[in-house]
């Protein structure tokens, strides 16, 4: 396909300067993401197990736990009842307190059964890692919005140079042409044969990110949005749980409710409670929310309406959920080859300037290295210490912080340090530290941690 060479000449740029800006940012972003398809997993690996699991409540037993929480705000205002007890959810009752999360329930003589365990962090740290790329509070937010304009323009700049010789170099792999023209056509291949994907997670990016002003939109093109939302001033008495799920399901009749997350009780006008579940098809999580004195419809993702569809699509799209387990996979292996493709582009941007001495290229070699092997070894850490938790006299979120940030601060001093020649170190480092992940199993085996893990071999073996 032929190409005016003026626009060759416009896009070679732009793909360069938008790709090298952007790759370090997306490479952590990346490898935290393929693992944030597994939060849940990833905890549940990472925490003990139950003592055991409840048996789940009826209408009676779900009303008298509503009651008795309405009735003691110092316990906690925040609360969720679980309608089914799983090994995820092993008590009726639970709510977060001082970093720890507790389970309850009252038996049939009206006693509580109650136990408590640390909040897993991993998972929360991690998802931080993937919307800011470590950078704290709203700046690395909005930082990842720009960031993904400037990915989105490097995909369409870069899929336009290689359209004039596409069909013949697609495919092309040649190790005989020099490590420069074997890293070319990986970068090539990497990014051509997943650009749907790419495209899928730069749009979904930017919408995410500046999604305030995205709603306002799209509420104005479709006011059935915001017909769903009704003034629930709290006139009435608590409603039972029953008979709060059957105003949620007729509201919603497809939700299959799995849980009631229930908030501020101690004020009539801003009380809500969140009623969540599922539904068989497109991985699609529902909800209602009430106010729980009355039942008033406070708001809804179920209505039909552009807005809503809008919203589940993108989400669906970006977090690949609508697929089940084989799509998520598919996901974790586009999203480790899509760093691998940042780090060539850079590696590229690098190879045209490596007789030079010019300082801003020696910068960016030190950093290309240091934060995508810092990356690997800090979130391997993070992962190695999250087993070791329970025998630390920390916090989990501040072991979590601490043991991804340490590593990645250091991995960088020591590539800034000794420049490009760091590599085979941190590569090194970065392999024991993930062979050191299976390793714990074998020391939960024989004693010397205090659990085996559960989810041990998917795990495992992906480390």
């Amino acid at each position: 396909m032929k190409v005016a060479s003026h626009l060759l000449k416009t896009h070679l740029p732009l793909h360069t300067w938008c790709g090298v800006v952007s790759a370090l940012f997306l490479i952590v972003c990346f490898l935290a993401g393929a693992l944030t398809l597994f939060l849940d997993d990833l905890n549940r690996w990472a925490a003990p197990p139950p003592p055991s699991v409840m048996p789940a409540p009826d209408a009676r037993q779900q009303a008298q736990l509503l009651d008795y929480m309405a009735a003691h705000p110092e316990i906690t205002t925040t609360f969720t009842l679980h309608l089914r007890t799983t090994a995820d959810a092993p008590a009726p009752l639970s709510w977060e307190r001082d970093g720890e999360q507790f389970w309850a329930t009252r038996d049939a003589n009206g006693q509580w059964r109650r136990f408590s365990a640390p909040l897993p962090a991993l998972g929360e740290v991690l998802d931080d890692l993937h919307r800011t790329a470590g950078i704290p509070g709203a700046v690395g937010g909005y930082t990842m919005g720009v960031v993904a304009v400037l990915y989105a323009l490097a995909l369409i700049s870069g899929t336009v140079l290689l359209l004039p010789r596409l069909k013949r170099q697609l495919f092309a792999l040649r190790p005989e042409g020099g490590r420069r023209r074997a890293w070319l056509d990986l970068h090539n291949l990497l990014g051509l044969t997943a650009l749907p994907f790419h495209l899928v997670i730069a749009i979904t990016t930017a919408v995410f990110v500046f999604y305030a002003p995205l709603e306002q939109a799209m509420r104005a093109l479709s006011p059935a949005a915001d017909t769903d939302v009704a003034e629930a001033a709290g006139q009435g008495e608590l409603l039972p749980p029953a008979t709060l799920l059957a105003r949620a399901q007729a509201f919603a009749p497809a939700l299959q409710a799995e849980r009631m997350v229930f908030d501020a009780l101690d004020d009539r006008a801003e009380a809500l409670v969140v009623v969540l579940g599922g539904t068989a098809t497109g991985g699609r999580r529902l909800y209602v929310a009430l106010n729980p004195y009355g039942g008033a419809l406070r708001y809804r993702n179920s209505g039909g309406s552009f807005y809503h569809a809008a919203s589940d699509a993108f989400a669906a799209l970006h977090f690949g959920n609508y697929g089940g387990y084989p799509l998520r996979w598919l996901y974790f292996v586009l999203a480790l080859a899509g760093a691998v493709l940042f780090y060539t582009g850079n590696l590229l941007w690098l190879g045209k300037r490596a007789r030079g001495e010019r300082r801003d290229v020696r910068l960016l070699a030190a950093l290309t290295v240091g934060t995508s092997c810092g990356a690997i070894c800090g979130m391997a850490t993070m992962l190695l210490t999250a087993r070791f938790q329970p025998l630390l006299p920390l916090a989990a979120e501040t072991l979590a912080h601490a043991s991804y940030y340490l590593p990645f601060l250091a991995a960088n001093a020591y590539a800034l340090r000794r420049g490009a020649g760091a590599t085979a170190a941190l590569l090194c480092v970065s392999i024991a530290l993930l062979c050191a992940i299976p390793a714990t199993t074998g020391l939960a085996a024989v004693g010397w941690l205090p659990f085996v893990p559960r989810l041990l071999l998917p795990v495992d073996a992906t480390a």
